[in-house]
């Protein structure tokens, strides 16, 4: 799968790094995402100790609030209907849903 598909992080010319908005994740996968992250810190400041855990060496910490959006953002294909925002879904004509080629069954997102 293309990572520029799941990634919520871009980088400017200047290297910094910003969490954007991924218009076509449903409200419940980015959630999971966002605790997906902060249990990857966590589990790194267990294993690895607390300077490890620096805001210059995680990506996790290091990025910022976005100050712009990108124009287009891939999206992936196949995935569970409940992974797509439903907003998302409804702003996307009949060709572009059969193309997003979404599975009806839900998956079931971890709790964290």
């Amino acid at each position: 799968m293309d990572p520029a598909c799941t990634s919520d992080t871009e980088e400017d010319d200047a290297g910094n790094l910003y969490r954007m908005h991924v218009p076509w994740r449903s409200q419940e996968l980015s959630q999971f995402a966002r605790k997906l992250d902060e249990a990857t810190v966590e589990r790194l400041r267990k294993e690895k100790g607390p300077r490890y855990v620096k805001r210059a060496k995680l990506l996790e910490l290091r990025r910022r609030d976005p100050i712009n959006l990108p124009k287009t953002v891939p999206v992936p294909i196949g995935f569970p209907q409940n992974c797509y925002s439903p907003v998302f879904i409804q702003s996307r004509g009949q060709v572009a849903q059969h193309v997003l080629n979404t599975q009806t069954e839900p998956c079931e997102i971890p709790a964290i």
